[in-house]
C-alpha cells in the first residue's frame, strides 16, 4: 500500500493544475466551516415532468437532444443503477433517489448528457471543471426557472454543495501535504498513522485527483459568476466566458453569494 501510495504522489506532482497553488490554499481555508449535510424532503412531485420543463422552455435544442436520447433509450433514467456513462453501449445512466433533490440532480446529469453529445471530444485534464461549470450553470438558471416555490430546493443544494466541495478540499489539502513532502525528500517516510489518510485519497480512484476535485468548486465559483454577470450567454461563448474572467478577485469579493461567511 505505501509503495503504490508513492508512486501515485510521485507522478500527481507531474501534473499541472487549473489553478495556482496559493489560490487553492485560500479555497481550501475559505471552504473551512462548520457544515452538515441536509436531507431532502419527498412531496412526491413529478421529477422528471420538471425537469423536462424546464429543459423544453430553456433551450429547445437542449430538450429535443434529450427527448430524441431518451426514445433510443440512450439516455435512461432509473433507480437501479449509479449515474454514468457507459463507454461500451454509450448510454447514458442517471440514478433518481427518491426525494425532490432529484430534479436538480436530473437537470444537472442531463446538462452532461448534453455537453457530451453536442461535444463528444475529450476535454484537456486542468479544463475538467469546464464541464462541471456548465452543469452548476443549467442548475442555477433552473432556480430562476422555478422561482420562490422551490427555495428549499436550492437552499438544500447550496449547502450540500458546499459540504461535498468542503471534503474534497480536505483531501487535495493532504495530497498537497504528501506532494511537498515527497519534493523535499524525494520519498516519502509513511507509517500507520498515514493509513487512515491514504485510503481517503485512494478511494476517489482518480490519477488525476487534485484537478478532478478542483473542478467543482470552480465551477461553483464560476457558475455563480455567470449567472449573475453575465447575459447571452451561448455555446459558442460559453468556454470563452469561463476562461477570461479572473476567478481569484470575484471569489475573494462574492464569496458570501456561495454561502460562505467572512472569518
Amino acid at each position: 500500500m505505501y509503495e503504490e501510495f508513492t508512486q501515485f504522489i510521485a507522478q500527481l506532482i507531474n501534473i499541472k493544475i487549473c489553478l495556482k497553488k496559493d489560490f487553492v490554499i485560500e479555497l481550501i481555508d475559505r471552504f473551512d466551516i462548520p457544515i452538515e449535510k441536509l436531507n431532502y424532503p419527498d412531496n412526491k412531485l413529478d421529477k422528471l415532468l420538471i425537469s423536462l420543463n424546464f429543459y423544453k422552455q430553456f433551450n429547445i435544442d437542449y430538450y429535443n437532444i434529450i427527448i430524441e436520447g431518451i426514445n433510443k433509450k440512450d439516455l435512461i433514467i432509473a433507480d437501479d443503477f449509479n449515474s454514468h456513462f457507459n463507454t461500451e453501449n454509450h448510454k447514458t445512466y442517471i440514478k433518481i433517489m427518491g426525494n425532490d433533490g432529484d430534479i436538480i440532480m436530473i437537470v444537472h446529469e442531463l446538462a452532461h448528457y448534453i455537453d457530451h453529445t453536442l461535444n463528444p471530444h475529450i476535454v484537456p485534464d486542468n479544463y475538467w471543471f469546464l464541464r462541471e461549470t456548465f452543469a452548476f450553470y443549467i442548475e442555477r438558471e433552473l432556480e430562476k426557472f422555478l422561482g420562490q416555490k422551490y427555495k428549499y430546493l436550492f437552499d438544500i443544494r447550496r449547502n450540500n454543495r458546499l459540504y461535498m466541495e468542503k471534503k474534497m478540499l480536505e483531501i487535495i489539502k493532504l495530497v498537497m501535504h504528501y506532494e511537498n513532502e515527497y519534493s523535499k525528500k524525494g520519498k516519502l517516510e509513511l507509517t500507520e498513522k498515514d493509513s487512515k489518510n491514504i485510503k481517503k485519497i485512494m478511494s476517489a480512484g482518480e490519477d488525476n485527483l487534485i484537478n478532478f476535485y478542483l473542478s467543482y468548486p470552480i465551477a461553483n465559483i464560476t457558475s455563480l459568476y455567470l449567472i449573475n454577470f453575465c447575459s447571452n450567454i451561448t455555446r459558442e461563448n460559453f468556454c470563452k466566458l469561463c476562461l477570461s474572467y479572473d476567478i481569484e478577485n470575484f471569489f475573494n469579493d462574492n464569496d458570501h453569494l456561495l454561502g460562505l461567511k467572512q472569518k
